[in-house]
């Protein structure tokens, strides 16, 4: 990213070069009880969010889950149960930016090349400007610290989107949560003017909020 510090840049790659690893390195077995427990604790937290903020637009936004990333889909089968409208994000490649759009089931998710991401399909309606600020967002990531920073995995989608959110309505923007495991929570996460912070973090074991 333009204007980043050579230094944090290196210390941020070398940080998700490790943590990569210990994820990856989870078993299976565990992976899921570990999701199974954080799709809980969050749902709970998604409930409180919908109570308080009394809105008929109330929007998940999701990550799909890729690799050795914590299966959030549950979350989403659940919000679909309920008749929360859930907004999935598709890469914009020539932009170099993200975009949500609804989706009611796996039937509207497919494999994106080159990595086989799920995505939105294409003719999936976009989430209206005006809805971007209502609900919860669940926030990607590959490690994490005590004061919610957050380390992505290098392509600064999030990071733009988050800011293109703050210029539509500063004061308000959705919820953003991250669910993570605990050996990705780390003392102190490199960061740069552009980063953002996430409003709460859920462990298996831990919050951060």
């Amino acid at each position: 990213m333009v204007g980043s510090n050579p230094q944090i840049m290196e210390r941020k790659k070398m940080l998700r070069k490790l943590i990569e690893a210990e994820r990856t390195m989870i078993s299976e077995e565990a992976r899921f009880e570990k999701s199974t427990i954080l799709c809980q604790r969050a749902l709970e937290q998604i409930r409180l969010l919908r109570k308080a903020s009394n809105s008929k637009h109330f929007i998940l936004f999701t990550y799909i889950p890729f690799r050795a990333e914590i299966n959030v889909l549950p979350i989403a089968e659940w919000c679909w149960q309920q008749g929360i409208q859930v907004a999935a994000p598709r890469v914009i490649q020539t932009l170099g930016e993200l975009q949500f759009h609804y989706v009611s089931g796996y039937e509207d998710l497919y494999p994106q090349e080159p990595w086989g991401i799920r995505e939105p399909i294409s003719d999936a309606p976009k989430v209206e400007s005006v809805l971007l600020r209502e609900g919860c967002m669940l926030i990607p990531g590959i490690a994490f610290d005590p004061q919610k920073a957050r380390l992505g995995y290098g392509g600064g989608y999030y990071d733009k989107y988050i800011q293109q959110l703050k210029q539509i309505d500063a004061a308000n923007t959705p919820f953003k949560l991250a669910l993570a495991y605990d050996l990705q929570i780390v003392p102190e996460v490199p960061s740069e003017s552009h980063d953002f912070s996430v409003d709460m973090i859920l462990t298996e074991t831990r919050s951060f909020c």
